[in-house]
Formats: structure tokens, sequence, C-alpha cells
């Protein structure tokens, strides 16, 4: 129905206001955006894969947004890059993160939720932790 698409837009374009404006954690090729509490859960992949596709945040950076889902006492992480990014970084997109992730922590999902191991770390804490390829993070 029309009012469900014009909700869906409003609430996209309210997330990516606030993904806009919120601190993040940015390293020479990522940024890191801790969502929870901002965003809710069932937003972050659409949120994210929109900002990563019209380029709203740097596009030479991979996008980690993400944080814990209350509900299920899980990280959810979503985890895009743009052409741009993989044209700079070939073989080093979302997938190679995400397996390296799947190495240290396993997870399930097509939305990434990795069983939360480190409860009370926050996202970005979490994220140093793993074995992610250190020119990620630097």
């Amino acid at each position: 129905s029309k009012k469900m698409y014009y909700d869906y837009i409003k609430n996209l374009i309210r997330n990516l206001s606030t993904i806009s404006r919120i601190q993040k954690e940015v390293s020479e090729k990522a940024i890191i955006i801790n969502a929870e509490g901002k965003i809710p859960p069932s937003n972050w992949s659409d949120t994210s894969s929109f900002a990563t596709v019209n380029e709203i945040l740097d596009p030479n950076k991979m996008l980690l947004l993400g944080g814990e889902e209350q509900r299920y006492h899980m990280i959810k992480l979503s985890v895009r890059c743009s052409n741009k990014y993989l044209e700079k970084y070939p073989g080093k997109g979302a997938n190679y993160v995400i397996e390296n992730i799947k190495k240290d922590l396993g997870g399930i999902g097509g939305g990434y939720k990795l069983h939360q191991l480190l409860y009370h770390f926050p996202l970005e804490k979490l994220l140093h932790g793993l074995n992610l390829p250190h020119e990620l993070m630097a």
C-alpha cells in the first residue's frame, strides 16, 4: 500500500540523517557506526545498503553498521562497500570481512548476526578484537 511505502521512505530518510550526524569511528579504509539505540535493528541493512550505493558516506571506505540486537542478545552487523572501494581493494570486500568474522566468532543469518561472545563490549571494541584484515582497521 502507499502508506507502507511512504512510511518506509520516511524511516529511511530519518535513518540516513541519523547516520550522517552520529559519532563514527573512521579509519583509512572503514567507517564503523554503532547504531544501537539510534536506528531500529530491522532497518540497519537497508540503511547501510542505501548509504553505500548512493555514496552518502565516503565511498572509498567500507561501512560496518550495527550494534547489539537487544531482543536476541546478539550483535547484528551490516557490512557494505561501494564499487569504488572494490576497485581500490579487489578481493577485500564485504564477503572477505564477513568470512574473517565467521572464522573468529561464528555467526548466522543474511544480515549477519554474531553470537555475542563479548556481550559487554561495545561494537567498536568487538570489531577491533576480531581478526579483521589489519589494513581495514588501520
